[in-house]
């Protein structure tokens, strides 16, 4: 599949067809975290936004995604770059491109925005997080921020669309049961993995169109 016509495809995917939301969300939620407060975010919650990122290497298509630090929010977690909305951007690109420039120094002008999913509402934190999807073309330098960023973690595509698996994780309510990706750079799990499952469904999707 050529990067260029998976991009375009997908762009007119993201702006002409419905996002199935919260129905595929829920395939990948940890077990007994999903209820009705995810059926919508409160008028109180903050809101996010987090960006997948999608760049070609030796013809495969990869994203990068972030190990936080050990000492910050969600320490050691394997996450999407983003982070929460300030002032008066325009939520959720700016937000979601201002993130991704401050965690993994990738440039706003070298990001080409594709297009915006469903937001998740995440109870345990009081986020609406809204994830944003774009493009980069040839090769993505990135670098992390050390103060936020452990490492970076470029992850290949084909990794999370395999069957997802299921493993009991640590959390801040003690053990918890849920699906997760398994990839080479470890579990995928909890809200991430919620985020990235619409966007595996709207791939495979697009991949279909492409090969019609």
């Amino acid at each position: 599949m050529q990067f260029e016509k998976y991009c375009d495809t997908l762009r007119k995917y993201l702006t002409s067809e419905t996002l199935p939301g919260l129905s595929v969300h829920m395939q990948l939620a940890p077990k007994g975290r999903i209820d009705a407060q995810y059926m919508h975010s409160p008028h109180n919650c903050r809101s996010a936004a987090v960006l997948i990122l999608l760049y070609q290497s030796q013809s495969e298509i990869y994203l990068p995604l972030i190990r936080r630090t050990k000492n910050g929010t969600h320490g050691g977690q394997i996450a999407l770059p983003g982070g929460a909305h300030e002032g008066a951007e325009n939520f959720p690109i700016e937000t979601a491109l201002r993130e991704a420039h401050e965690e993994i120094d990738i440039a706003p002008e070298e990001v080409n925005v594709l297009g915006v999913l469903t937001p998740l509402f995440i109870a345990v934190s009081n986020y609406s997080v809204t994830p944003v999807v774009a493009c980069t073309h040839g090769t993505a330098a990135m670098q992390p921020q050390p103060s936020e960023v452990e490492e970076i973690l470029p992850l290949p595509l084909k990794e999370i669309l395999k069957i997802p698996e299921e493993g009991v994780f640590e959390s801040i309510s003690g053990k918890i049961t849920a699906p997760y990706y398994r990839s080479s750079k470890g579990r995928i799990w909890g809200a991430t993995a919620m985020l990235l499952s619409e966007f595996v469904y709207i791939h495979r999707r697009v991949e279909y169109r492409n090969k019609l």
